[in-house]
């Protein structure tokens, strides 16, 4: 089995949309993590106590961020994955379509891809360490 790892929230002013999710929520925020192309920059946030690579220190929860509208126009979850070639093919034998190409986040230290479910859900792959 592989897990939902993370979760993503579109918004349109990733300042605005953080506050409302600490303010009604108590979500701890990080700094805005940078990259190299500023439409890929996100908010990430902490739901519970965790440890310092972000990881939820209690069983069962995760942490997530909040992204760009304009990169992620619907909520995600995002599927950590062993290898994202072989499992974006996964994807496409069983129905589902590939949306994206690959996208490094150096600051999270992986690589992602978009896929689509046989139902039209967008959910994120995930690769560590690329």
């Amino acid at each position: 089995m592989k897990p939902v790892t993370w979760f993503n929230i579109p918004s349109d002013d990733l300042d605005r949309a953080a506050r409302f999710y600490k303010s009604v929520f108590g979500w701890q925020l990080l700094p805005i993590s940078r990259e190299e192309d500023e439409r890929l920059d996100y908010q990430m946030v902490q739901t519970a106590e965790s440890d310092e690579a972000n990881n939820p220190t209690q069983p069962a929860i995760i942490n997530g961020c909040i992204v760009r509208r304009e990169i992620l126009p619907h909520p995600t979850v995002l599927i950590t994955v062993e290898d994202l070639d072989e499992a974006v093919q996964r994807v496409v034998a069983a129905g589902g379509k590939k949306v994206s190409e690959k996208i490094v986040l150096s600051s999270a230290g992986g690589v992602l891809q978009f896929a689509e479910d046989t139902e039209g859900n967008v959910i994120e792959l995930w690769e560590d360490n690329i």
